[in-house]
């Protein structure tokens, strides 16, 4: 179980998260929405290990997640950034040694196939397209077959295979026991495979189980668009 206990992070003087808490179980997607400047970006990035916290604590399974959560979460961050002089192959190399993955070639030939970068493993990733830099992003964060696994707009720049290979990828770390905590502006498919929703902004912490008859751009229009009409903002 993830557990997010009163997390606060701020950038001078703007809150952007502000004791924020919930609680995810095993075996479960959750779509994570909110207007822009909402936090999700910040919350993802805090939660992978990148950025710290002002306060507050995240938890998996009891246990605090240690500052460097490299191998116990699996982060694929909105812009995808690869060494430009690397290869996929390459950077999967590199970072299966300093992170101390220790994966064998063998399995990280395996890995390379599974998430169907093979075609193009060992071409610079200044050469690749932006679906085929996504895949490799993809790959990446699977890489350590972590519990937990934080996709940050994942389908940003895939076509409608890439979408779908990772529609098929998210449900299998599911039913493996992984969390998965997933943001997307394209909120029809998100509603395909998610299974509850974390809602941000002015609902900060409200977790609910997403209906199969509810989709989520009902819920967005519910929570924030006509909130804000009610306020006349």
């Amino acid at each position: 179980m993830l557990e997010v206990r009163n997390l606060s992070k701020s950038y001078g003087d703007k809150a952007v998260i502000h004791r924020l808490s919930f609680s995810v179980p095993d075996h479960r997607i959750v779509a994570v929405i909110g207007p822009n400047g909402a936090g999700k970006s910040t919350l993802f990035q805090v939660l992978a290990g990148i950025l710290p916290p002002d306060s507050g604590e995240v938890l998996a399974n009891g246990t605090a997640l240690q500052p460097n959560r490299a191998t116990a979460v699996g982060f694929m961050p909105e812009k995808t950034y690869l060494p430009p002089f690397f290869s996929p192959w390459e950077t999967l190399q590199y970072l299966n040694q300093i992170l101390q993955i220790r994966q064998s070639i063998q399995q990280l030939q395996f890995h390379a196939e599974q998430f169907r970068i093979d075609g193009f493993l060992h071409a610079k990733n200044s050469t690749l397209s932006q679906g085929m830099m996504r895949r490799v992003s993809l790959a990446i964060a699977f890489l350590s077959n972590p519990s937990l696994l934080i996709l940050d707009e994942p389908t940003n720049g895939m076509d409608i295979e890439g979408v779908l290979f990772f529609k098929e990828t998210v449900l299998a770390a599911k039913a493996r026991g992984a969390t998965l905590l997933i943001s997307s502006h394209i909120l029809d498919f998100l509603s395909t495979i998610a299974d509850d929703v974390l809602l941000l902004g002015n609902h900060h912490g409200q977790i609910a189980p997403l209906s199969p008859s509810q989709g989520l751009e009902a819920v967005y229009t519910a929570q924030y668009v006509q909130s804000e009409e009610l306020h006349g903002t």
